[in-house]
């Protein structure tokens, strides 16, 4: 077992270093005592005492007393991640309580402060990938009836976790009966993994056409909210990109003019790769 590698795991699972080298010791020895699990770990010895009340205490070993002398063994790993993940959950109800008042607070703040200014409501520019993940998804699952796109790099999902986060809500997407209609730029550095994400969502019943180019990056929701990429912002990585968040009628009609004009000029997959094949 790599055990530093595994101490290190226990830490940012919650356990204090001597405690995840304790428990490691714990297991190694079956059952042992203070001096020996000291010698084992190398955990001092005036503080093996005190880790091992606490791992007593929160269940993470049992203690058995025979005369003057204590002996202690390790739970078993299963249950001890039942309790690690018993803590998590408390933990994260706590907080999400402590944020439902923390922030419900904060958004009144925010909403008698944008009500003197309107147009602050309507206009959000968004930096970072996370957030633009965030706003996309958050946008995504509010909609009703439909969601119009150019999709083309720069991409925000660039992880697998994230690419499988928006497969699910587009999949509930289709299922709640949202139509999807998607033009995909093909380039050729993401076209390995974006073929097979097109195929997948192709399936699931999104409308697809393909281009070789696109003049901008672009979500329309319900024909009302416009997602839309912007020109990188100086100082900023290549990597990173920001985009606009506009709720506007007027411009939104335009943006849905801008996608019907290269929806109409865009080709089906059979299209694309019959004309691919003759040239």
């Amino acid at each position: 077992m790599r055990e530093a590698r595994t101490i290190e795991q226990l830490t940012d699972l919650g356990m204090n270093a001597r405690e995840a080298k304790l428990y490691v010791a714990l297991l190694r020895a079956t059952e042992a005592t203070p001096a020996l699990l000291h010698r084992i770990s190398g955990v001092p010895r005036t503080k093996t005492y005190e880790a091992l009340d606490r791992m007593v205490a929160s269940g993470l070993c049992s203690e058995r007393l025979e005369g003057r002398r204590k002996f202690f063994r390790a739970t078993r790993p299963t249950e001890v991640f039942s309790l690690l993940r018993r803590r998590w959950d408390l933990e994260h109800q706590l907080k999400c309580r402590i944020a439902d008042d923390a922030f419900g607070q904060l958004d009144e703040l925010f909403r008698t402060t944008t009500a003197a200014d309107p147009a602050l409501d309507q206009l959000e520019v968004i930096c970072s990938r996370e957030r633009i993940n965030l706003k996309f998804l958050l946008l995504s699952g509010a909609c009703e009836r439909e969601i119009l796109s150019f999709t083309r790099s720069p991409y925000a999902a660039v992880d697998e976790a994230t690419r499988a986060e928006q497969k699910r809500v587009q999949r509930e997407q289709l299922a709640r009966g949202v139509k999807l209609a998607t033009v995909y730029m093909i380039e050729t550095q993401d076209w390995p993994w974006l073929k097979g994400l097109i195929a997948e969502l192709e399936e699931a019943g999104e409308d697809v056409r393909l281009s070789d180019n696109l003049p901008i990056k672009m979500f329309i929701f319900d024909r009302r909210r416009v997602l839309i990429a912007l020109p990188s912002v100086p100082g900023l990585t290549g990597s990173d990109f920001t985009m606009l968040a506009v709720e506007d009628p007027c411009f939104t009609a335009g943006c849905v003019v801008l996608f019907e004009t290269y929806w109409a000029r865009a080709q089906t997959g059979p299209q694309w790769f019959a004309h691919q094949e003759a040239a």
